[in-house]
């Protein structure tokens, strides 16, 4: 289908031009540039005649090219430029390559949809007020995706945007494309001759998709948005609620899965559906690994998305590809005609930040702490925003330390340890944020999914090392401390092992911190730092060889966290079963999970927030002061996976897993991290640091997302604030 030539498509985008440049927006405390850098733009310097429609002559080198506003003011930049980690020369663009060269590909695709900070899923029509632009109250997103339903457990479907093409202009980006790309993995995961595997994925129509599990297969799991149901313009009738917890190629709305170009997938569909047996899917296989898709390719087939093109391979060079503004896009708002990706390595990368090259980046700018910091780049590049990110560290307990069993040793070592100063000495004190609600989840999800009243009632274990009420918690345990080191009711000392991960240098830091707090109180420990093989086998089930371990507490959802799991990668409030292969899931005839944990009849306080426990209580108490409630922890938890309930069903129901979690303190969610966005704020006019789309992101980060959906727009003059003396202040 060719895409028709619109004459209103770039009618609306000069309107919306028009519409921004009824006057320069002054800087508020701004300062000009100094730098002694030629910041005239590529329009000249702007000193040209406007004829009110911002089609201004600039009288230097330069035409202005129709971007002037209403004064004959030319932008000071017509050009963004960002930077990410690839050579040109060797990039593969190819969903099945064997290698990792596609870096860069985020922005040669469509927004298919995005993921707000509270992890509701919008779409198509999303809608943002634009407060740093004069003249413009709103602009409408247009995403892939036009609408996601689910038909709890094993339906979904997703509509596609009929208005979006690849860049070849004549190929919609449909659902047709999409079960042509499904097909092609399919075959890809050996599936072609595997008996109790299916083709699960058709198009109904061209522009909708239905995608399915075979009964009896997995089923679809509510994942439940911390944002406040009804923020999304989805309708809030539990259709959010049902959206799966990792954006893979089953995703209901995934935030990136663009389909390859049927151009490049159609011809290995149908080589797979007519191939004789499994060799010849091998052959297929290993030919469709080996098909490089060049970025010069890329761009010559027009096989990318994205609202910026590569138009042709000359656009590309050694260590820059120029992508140009696609006359026919839904989105007619964005007004930087031109995107450069400079391709360098990190460490380059890291000397275009510091000598403020990059107009972009994701993460936060400190003050002084990392490689890139306040005192390191141009007064013009600033941290634009930040927020509290759903992802932070936890420290995991084996209750098979006969220790660490110990209900009243594990609120002791959690108490005396400085929370602040682990996350400052490992992650740095602009990064790191210690949660203060401890219910076994990051600071955004819970704050997003329980209500203050709720969160007020639970307990608050010290942020601040309490090393007096630690002792008072370890004598409770039957502990006594002797020349300086508590021993047990055995007479044994406290020794325990502290796996981590030496790869990470941000936990190095951190562990430190945690050793030299708890040795300092008098517990024994001894750091086992190791590389990625060695600490992910010490987390593995069924050995589960660790005493305390450090690990990422990466759970985007309460479902996430409040679950049972076995395998290394996931450590949620329980693990495994400890007696059955393959020890991933619990079974009904398990009293513990793989670490010691309490799963059927696990009595929690009838008070919630209580901490009240016998003295010497081990694993499960005999019984609780104040009375208590029993809980099977494995019916609770797959009591918020139940098909067809609601986001408000499964908060209430989560409180009982926070509750367990605030009483045992299986793992300790110690802290959540900072991420946000800084740039160059002197060429480049960006939306406030409260604006909703900041948190938003396309696949990672906020940058993709933030630049393809247009919210930096044109600056008509070089003045910018100074620099905040503190982020904090």
């Amino acid at each position: 289908m060719r895409r028709p030539n619109n004459p209103l498509d770039e009618l609306s985008r000069r309107k919306y031009v028009q519409a921004i440049v009824a006057a320069s927006v002054a800087g508020a405390a701004g300062c000009s540039d100094d730098s002694g850098e030629n910041t005239d733009g590529p329009g000249g310097n702007g000193n040209g005649n406007g004829n009110g429609n911002g089609n201004g002559n600039g009288n230097g080198n330069g035409n202005g090219n129709g971007n002037g506003n209403g004064d004959g003011q030319q932008p000071v930049d017509e050009v963004f430029t960002v930077v990410d980690n690839n050579i040109p020369e060797q990039a593969n663009m190819s969903t099945w390559q064997t290698g990792d060269r596609s870096t860069g590909i985020n922005w040669m695709t469509e927004i298919t949809s995005a993921r707000t900070q509270g992890l509701n899923i919008i779409i198509d029509g999303h809608t943002y007020e634009m407060p740093h632009v004069d003249g413009v109250e709103e602009v409408e997103i247009p995403t892939l995706l036009t609408d996601y339903t689910v038909e709890p457990p094993y339906d979904m479907y997703n509509t596609y945007n009929q208005d979006m093409y690849y860049w070849d202009e004549e190929t919609n980006i449909d659902a047709e494309a999409r079960v042509t790309h499904d097909y092609v993995y399919y075959g890809y995961d050996g599936n072609i001759f595997a008996s109790d595997v299916s083709f699960a994925s058709e198009a109904v129509d061209q522009f909708r998709r239905h995608f399915w599990y075979e009964d009896g297969t997995r089923r679809l799991e509510p994942r439940n948005s911390n944002a406040p149901t009804g923020e999304s313009d989805l309708p809030d009738d539990g259709t959010n609620a049902y959206v799966m917890e990792t954006d893979t190629v089953e995703g209901v709305a995934q935030t990136e899965a663009q389909p390859m170009h049927p151009a490049f997938t159609t011809p290995y569909a149908e080589r797979y559906a007519d191939a004789a047996d499994s060799d010849a899917v091998t052959t297929i296989t290993d030919e469709l690994e080996g098909d490089r898709v060049s970025m010069q390719r890329y761009a010559d087939e027009g096989w990318g998305g994205s609202v910026y093109k590569i138009p042709s391979a000359d656009a590309i060079s050694g260590t820059d590809a120029t992508l140009t503004l696609r006359d026919n896009h839904p989105n007619e708002h964005i007004n930087i005609p031109t995107l450069r990706i400079r391709f360098a390595t990190e460490d380059r990368a890291q000397v275009m930040r510091a000598r403020g090259q990059i107009d972009l980046e994701n993460g936060v700018l400190p003050m002084s702490t990392g490689n890139i910091n306040r005192n390191s780049v141009p007064d013009y590049t600033q941290e634009i925003a930040r927020w509290l990110q759903i992802g932070g560290d936890q420290l995991i307990f084996n209750f098979n330390n006969k220790h660490l069993g110990r209900l009243w040793v594990r609120r002791a070592a959690v108490a005396a340890i400085d929370w602040n100063q682990v996350g400052a000495n490992g992650w740095g004190p602009e990064v790191s944020e210690a949660n203060p609600h401890h219910v076994g989840t990051l600071e955004s999800v819970a704050e997003g999914n329980f209500s203050d009243e709720f969160l007020d009632q639970m307990y608050s274990y010290p942020i601040e090392a309490d090393q007096e009420l630690a002792g008072q918690w370890m004598r409770r345990a039957g502990y006594e401390k002797q020349g300086g080191s508590w021993v047990g009711p055995d007479g044994d000392r406290v020794d325990w092992n502290l796996s981590f991960n030496s790869g990470e240098a941000s936990w190095i830091g951190g562990v430190q911190t945690v050793m030299a707090n708890l040795e300092d109180f008098g517990l024994g420990v001894t750091l086992d730092g190791n590389a990625w093989s060695t600490y992910t086998s010490r987390l593995d089930s069924p050995s589960y060889d660790y005493d305390i371990a450090l690990q990422w507490a990466n759970f985007q959802t309460i479902t996430g966290a409040y679950d049972y799991q076995g395998a290394w990668w996931s450590n949620p409030l329980l693990k495994g079963s400890p007696d059955d292969a393959p020890y991933y899931d619990i079974t009904d005839d398990d009293e513990v999970d793989g670490l010691g944990r309490p799963v059927q009849e696990a009595p929690i306080p009838s008070e919630p927030g209580s901490i009240e426990a016998p003295d010497g209580a081990y694993k499960i108490p005999d019984s609780i002061p104040g009375g208590s409630e029993t809980y099977d922890m494995k019916e609770v938890v797959e009591g918020l996976r139940e098909p067809g309930i609601t986001i408000e069903q499964v908060r209430e129901r989560a409180q009982v897993p926070a509750r367990y979690y605030n009483y045992y303190l299986p793992n300790f969610v110690f802290h959540s991290y900072y991420n946000g966005v800084f740039g160059n704020v002197r060429d480049h006019n960006f939306p406030p640091a409260d604006h909703d789309v900041w948190g938003s992101t396309k696949e990672y980060g906020s940058r993709n997302y933030s630049v393809l959906t247009g919210m930096p727009q044109l600056k008509y003059d070089s003045d910018y604030p100074d620099p905040p003396a503190d982020h904090r202040s």
